[in-house]
């Protein structure tokens, strides 16, 4: 018997996200006309919002980060509601809850950006009625006016609004004050701050990491380091194709994803650099090594 047949039908304090892809109806028009995204694509994007699988994957499994943080549900009470070019998440209100809202957010972000397409959200707290079929409360209709009014990393004065999923004040207070450190930590990982306001930043993942230690292969790091290059060039190169040059909002939008795109590969530039400083000092330390018999194996150097 559901909870409503019960009458045990109730309002929850929630973490909600309310995220939708920009330029939707531009594509399905284009689609309609045999022109730019095929049907198909679209519905696969608008799958990268989320889908029941997510809610039954963490019904299962619970978060899989930080899964010794706080929660009150094993599950974290994780909702989502995917309907057409938007998708409305829940989670329950505690530490876990608040990471799992923003890691969805984040990985439907990242995966939008992989296929050239921006998306706009807003994550709030809120009172919300939330199952696998419907959605009603105050919180998400904040959740839906925060999305309208999203503003960081604005460019222009009389720019209206940014092609971000900005994170409301009270959620990362929350986070701050009651979020044990791995959920600072991670929550410090997916997101990005800027003149007070918080959004959800995928970019940083564009770029490489290593550590140094005697397994240190700097042509292997830049291996790695020049396939992501090539991912953030292809990606540019998506939004662009993408992108209506007729419209000026949507070109004020991909500016705002290239200007992104364009700082990490100055910061890919930056840790080639890095990489190419510690071969040379690794070679100098294997070198000493080898000429000098009292010497024993290189020094195990920390991470840059």
């Amino acid at each position: 018997m559901s909870d409503v047949a019960s009458g045990t039908a109730v309002f929850k304090d929630k973490f909600i996200a309310f995220v939708d892809i920009l330029g939707f109806k531009n594509m399905v028009t284009e689609a309609e006309a045999g022109r730019g995204m095929p049907l198909q694509d679209i519905i696969a994007a608008t799958k990268d919002l989320g889908s029941r699988a997510d809610r039954e994957d963490m019904r299962e499994r619970g978060p899989r980060l930080c899964p010794g943080s706080p929660k009150l549900a094993p599950d974290i009470d994780f909702q989502i509601t995917q309907i057409s070019d938007c998708a409305v998440v829940s989670t329950e209100m505690s530490p876990a809850g608040a990471l799992g809202v923003v890691n969805h957010c984040w990985q439907a972000c990242l995966a939008l950006l992989s296929k050239g397409l921006m998306c706009r959200g807003f994550i709030t707290r809120g009172r919300i009625y939330h199952t696998e079929d419907q959605f009603i409360g105050s919180g998400y209709h904040a959740a839906l006016d925060g999305e309208k009014a999203v503003s960081i990393f604005r460019l222009q004065p009389d720019e209206l609004t940014t092609p971000f999923i900005e994170v409301d004040p009270v959620v990362v207070q929350y986070v701050n004050e009651l979020g044990d450190p791995c959920v600072r930590k991670m929550f410090d990982r997916f997101t990005q701050s800027s003149d007070g306001l918080t959004a959800v930043f995928p970019f940083k993942r564009l770029n490489q990491s290593f550590m140094i230690n005697d397994d240190f292969n700097a042509d292997r790091e830049l291996e790695s380091l020049n396939n992501i290059r090539d991912w953030i060039r292809e990606m540019k190169g998506k939004l662009a194709a993408g992108t209506t040059r007729a419209d000026p909002s949507a070109v004020l939008k991909a500016a705002q994803y290239n200007r992104m795109l364009d700082s990490q590969l100055v910061a890919c530039d930056k840790t080639e650099l890095r990489i190419e400083e510690w071969r040379d000092v690794m070679n100098r330390a294997r070198s000493r090594s080898a000429s000098d018999p009292r010497r024993g194996s290189p020094t195990k150097f920390d991470k840059s």
